[in-house]
């Protein structure tokens, strides 16, 4: 679940039916496609798994496995004394 589109779906329905119920029914027009957007995205935020966020501890627990030549930028394993890419020695 995507707490953050559930949230702003969420907002933009509560925004669409209070604009409705405050113009006593008239608001409908203007506001039915923001309360459908707003559903939209409502239904859309459950569906979609939450972004995995790294903490500071997990990036400093993931081992290396690659480091990357200095001349081209590519990764190349940690035991390789020539880059398989371009050539250049280490």
């Amino acid at each position: 679940m995507n707490s953050g589109l559930v949230s702003i779906g969420a907002i933009l329905l509560i925004v669409g039916v209070l604009f409705t119920f405050f113009t006593f029914g008239f608001g409908i027009v203007c506001t039915g496609p923001l309360m459908l957007i707003g559903f939209i995205l409502m239904i859309i935020g459950l569906v979609l798994p939450e972004d995995e966020k790294k903490t500071v501890e997990t990036i400093i627990k993931e081992p290396e496995t690659k480091r990357y030549c200095p001349n081209c930028g590519r990764g190349i394993p940690f035991d390789a004394n020539i880059c398989p890419y371009c050539g250049k020695k280490f």
